[in-house]
């Protein structure tokens, strides 16, 4: 996954995603025809670093039901670009597991309550605004748990 947490993070230490607040980039793929550091390079080659993005947060909203919170994304437009943008760089080595939240359906916002489970106080989130100022390659620890660990760190 490519995500941007909203507090600065280690490269090589492992995390437990959603008890992390964090905007998903790109959610779950498989790589094609690279490994990991051949992702992380292309990202790299390809990224034009242009500064710390902006990240205004709203209010509370549900996701199909009470059980799946989320603090949307007031200015969603930077974010938007920014999926886009990974998508056309890494489409070609990438096999995306999860169509469903691309492109058009990408909704950026930090999740606060997953599955009936509150990972993160929202009221420390919403309506606040934050610099974000990398892009982090994590990579899930085994597919049954929440934890992954952080592979690179890019500037945005």
């Amino acid at each position: 996954m490519l995500v941007c947490f909203l507090d600065d993070m280690t490269v090589g230490s492992t995390v437990e995603t959603p008890k992390y607040p964090h905007i998903t980039v790109k959610k779950k793929f498989r790589l094609r025809d690279i490994n990991e550091d051949k992702l992380i390079n292309i990202i790299e080659s390809n990224w034009t670093a242009s500064g710390a993005r902006q990240l205004r947060l709203g209010e509370s909203c549900e996701y199909g039901g009470p059980e799946n919170q989320y603090i949307g994304v007031l200015d969603q437009e930077p974010w938007h670009e920014l999926h886009e943008n990974t998508l056309r760089v890494l489409e070609p080595h990438i096999q995306t597991r999860d169509t469903h939240f691309e492109e058009s359906n990408y909704l950026p916002h930090v999740t606060w309550k997953l599955k009936g489970e509150i990972t993160l106080d929202p009221k420390s989130l919403i309506n606040k605004t934050f610099d974000i100022t990398y892009l982090y390659v994590i990579k899930r620890v085994a597919q049954t748990e929440s934890r992954a660990l952080i592979l690179a760190k890019i500037a945005l």
